[in-house]
């Protein structure tokens, strides 16, 4: 009988020590937080349809600031960076350092202007006021992979109009304004549309822009960061397929106030006010093959 306390105690304790590994499992590891990120300018105004991108992540989050400005993003426990862009205003990067806990706001001011590097952010932060570091790409080893993901739902007031329906081909008017992102606006037009063979060339002028050029040496793109409203004197490109999903490739050349250019192959432009696209596209397929000596994919007519 003078056992049964001690035996009785050390029951209790075995049943807690079960009951707290069962419930460690069952939470399993730690999920992302969802951030509400609101954007405004330097005098408080908010900014609508600004554009906002979480890295890294299992697959890049994406987001629009919606009538209030504000945009709600899942935040990776490990750290992560965010990146806001919006026509008119200069890119805007914030490095979070991660921990265990994470803001549940963030404010962030859109400026013309331009900070030394990278902001780290900490836990105890739940607001911050920041003008313009350098944009994400120029973080992150002035590169650009030829892979890099291009994200869809980013022109939201993109128009389509069926110009010519043939047996061999149709033409399509693509219409974007300001808010859009016309690489993102043309990969949902492609997907929407079936498009598996294409050709397009386009005329408007834009506030901002990344564009790329080839480093054959690295395999990779060195970017092009265009933060001035300027005119599309030309925009080509073309449409094919690469492991079954269309992949819009296109080139630019721009011209600045003072009669001079600058061109590349295209990773973002934001139309302002307008940029008309003209596609043709074909009945044809075209597919992509990988080129190992360039890194990149290219249109193989032999598929």
């Amino acid at each position: 009988m003078s056992q049964w306390p001690t035996l009785k105690a050390t029951g209790q304790i075995l049943s807690l020590l079960i009951l707290s590994a069962l419930m460690a499992g069952a939470q399993g590891p730690p999920t992302p937080s969802v951030v509400a990120v609101k954007v405004h300018d330097v005098t408080g105004a908010i900014i609508t349809n600004a554009q906002m991108t979480v890295l890294p992540n299992d697959e890049a989050a994406h987001a629009l600031t919606d009538e209030h400005g504000i945009a709600h993003l899942n935040f990776p426990k490990g750290g992560s960076v965010l990146t806001v862009s919006a026509p008119g205003f200069q890119k805007l990067t914030v490095r979070y350092a991660g921990a265990e806990k994470v803001p549940n706001t963030i404010d962030l001011t859109l400026a013309i202007g331009a900070l030394s590097g990278p902001v780290e952010v900490t836990p105890d932060q739940d607001r911050i006021a920041l003008i313009s570091p350098p944009p994400l790409t120029a973080m992150l080893d002035e590169s650009i992979s030829p892979s890099r993901p291009i994200p869809t739902g980013l022109a939201p007031t993109m128009q389509v109009k069926l110009l010519k329906s043939s047996k061999d081909e149709k033409v399509y008017a693509v219409i974007f304004h300001k808010g859009d992102e016309a690489l993102s606006g043309l990969t949902d037009f492609a997907i929407q549309n079936h498009i598996t063979d294409a050709h397009f060339t386009g005329i408007g002028a834009i506030s901002g822009a990344t564009l790329g050029w080839l480093d054959l040496e690295r395999k990779n793109y060195h970017p092009i960061h265009v933060d001035e409203q300027v005119e599309v004197l030309s925009m080509i490109g073309d449409i094919a397929l690469w492991n079954g999903k269309p992949v819009v490739h296109t080139h630019v050349v721009l011209g600045r106030r003072d009669g001079s250019t600058v061109g590349g192959h295209v990773w973002e432009l934001h139309p302002n006010p307008t940029l008309e696209v003209f596609v043709t596209a074909n009945t044809t397929p075209l597919k992509k093959r990988p080129d190992d000596a360039s890194g990149m994919k290219l249109i193989d007519p032999t598929q």
